[in-house]
């Protein structure tokens, strides 16, 4: 994280497509402390992670509505296996469930491009993907520059009180990132019980569809 820091103060603008596009939601964090610091302009740093996260959606998107199934064979996806194991569940969760399944999909750390090729396995519209895209992805930038901008707002409090203060920022960067891993498990163990539940109702709507058959 302290290499793109750095890459961001000497490129500024020019370097964050590409970064966030590698390291995701974790440069906005970065550029939450640096218009603190009156390093960055808070509405163009934000507007390019933005223009960066539709990008990256896109290609995963794209990926899936391309290559289908055969997009998990590649060693990128290759322990993703529950998503394999739950990719007709998964289809029909984006049919259905589209929003709650973008909600869920791009925060659950780990998983989140697989989920993201599922919708284009699924076949989901282009307009209705990037509709519902952005929001969770403003969601996303905002509460990560908010926590940074707040990082360096407390460090400016507590610099005059610490006699080491990268020691300080390192035991706050740490806090946060251990925060957000758990609460990516939680979102992605609620995705797991969603789909479980989605799974169950398929299952149920066969059984009644049969009985009526007969």
């Amino acid at each position: 994280m302290s290499e793109a820091l750095e890459l961001i103060i000497i490129y500024k603008y020019y370097i964050i497509l590409p970064l966030a596009v590698i390291q995701g939601p974790f440069v906005a964090l970065i550029l939450g402390y640096l218009v603190h610091d009156g390093y960055m302009n808070l509405f163009a740093s934000f507007a390019i992670m933005l223009v960066a996260d539709i990008v990256l959606d896109m290609f995963y998107y794209f990926l899936g509505r391309i290559g289908h199934h055969k997009v998990f064979q590649h060693k990128f996806f290759i322990n993703s296996t529950w998503v394999q194991h739950n990719l007709g569940v998964l289809e029909n969760m984006w049919k259905n469930h589209t929003k709650k399944t973008m909600f869920f999909g791009k925060l659950a750390y780990g998983i989140a491009p697989a989920i993201i090729v599922t919708s284009g396995i699924a076949r989901l519209s282009v307009r209705r993907f990037i509709l519902i895209s952005i929001p969770v992805g403003i969601f996303q930038i905002a509460g990560f520059m908010f926590v940074g901008y707040y990082l360096g707002a407390s460090y400016e409090v507590a610099k005059g009180y610490i006699e080491y203060p990268g020691i300080f920022i390192t035991i706050l960067l740490l806090v946060i990132v251990i925060a957000y891993f758990l609460s990516a498990k939680y979102v992605a163990k609620r995705l797991q019980d969603e789909t479980k539940a989605e799974a169950s109702h398929v299952h149920e709507e066969g059984i009644a569809e049969n009985q009526v058959e007969k």
